[in-house]
């Protein structure tokens, strides 16, 4: 028996399209550079990734729409290949000047990032994971 998947709420965050809403209406907002990802510090989002950001702004819209308290659903963080920007820049980082690698950066690289940012910045206590399982996630 193939067990059942339920979709309680959306979530949309692309340049332009900062929301499932302004998506379904065609609507034309001036282009985004970041996502809101509101529920996060501003000193915690400082160094993170665009696709830290997405996925919290994505998260919060979601469990927004399905009416779930953000401190208490469980979460499921999914990407193909975790933190690949970050890794880019680290990477970057120890062939150029000095080759030390910034720790502030370096605790953000884990594919699990987003999970874990959402989670502290919500109080979550809910069930929380993350994967990054390429083209199969």
């Amino acid at each position: 028996m193939t067990p059942s998947i339920y979709l309680h709420g959306r979530g949309l965050w692309s340049p332009g399209i900062p929301d499932v809403a302004t998506y379904l209406a065609r609507g034309e907002d001036p282009p985004a550079e970041r996502p809101a990802c509101e529920v996060v510090h501003p000193r915690m989002k400082r160094a993170t990734s665009l696709l830290t950001q997405t996925s919290i702004e994505v998260m919060t819209q979601a469990a927004r729409d399905a009416g779930f308290a953000l401190d208490q659903c469980a979460t499921v963080f999914g990407s193909e290949h975790g933190e690949i920007q970050i890794a880019v820049e680290q990477m970057q980082m120890m062939q150029e000047g000095s080759g030390i690698v910034s720790p502030a950066r370096f605790k953000n690289s884990v594919h699990n990032t987003a999970a874990g940012l959402f989670s502290i910045s919500v109080v979550n206590r809910g069930f929380t994971t993350a994967i990054a399982a390429g083209e199969h996630t």
